[in-house]
C-alpha cells in the first residue's frame, strides 16, 4: 500500500459500496465520508454517498427528500 488515501479514495469512491451501506450510517458519518471526497475533489463519490444515504433518511433527518411539505419548506430554507 503506496498511499494509503488513494486506496480509500477507489475502494470507498466506488458507487456500489456507498448504495449498500449508505443506508445505515447516520447523516454526520456520511456527510464526515462526503467531505473527505469534496476534499480530494471528488464531487461524482461525494454525491453519490449523500444520494445513496438520503434513501433512507426519515422526514426532518439532513438528507430527507420525501415530499411532506414541511421538510420540503425546511430544505428549501
Amino acid at each position: 500500500m503506496s498511499d494509503p488515501l488513494k486506496e480509500f479514495i477507489e475502494v470507498w469512491g466506488d458507487g456500489y459500496l456507498s448504495g449498500d451501506i449508505a443506508t445505515h450510517l447516520t447523516c454526520i458519518e456520511v456527510e464526515a465520508i462526503a467531505s473527505l471526497f469534496l476534499s480530494v475533489g471528488n464531487t461524482r463519490a461525494a454525491e453519490s454517498w449523500i444520494d445513496n444515504h438520503a434513501e433512507a433518511d426519515d422526514c426532518g433527518d439532513m438528507h430527507c427528500r420525501c415530499d411532506n411539505p414541511d421538510c420540503i419548506k425546511e430544505r428549501e430554507a
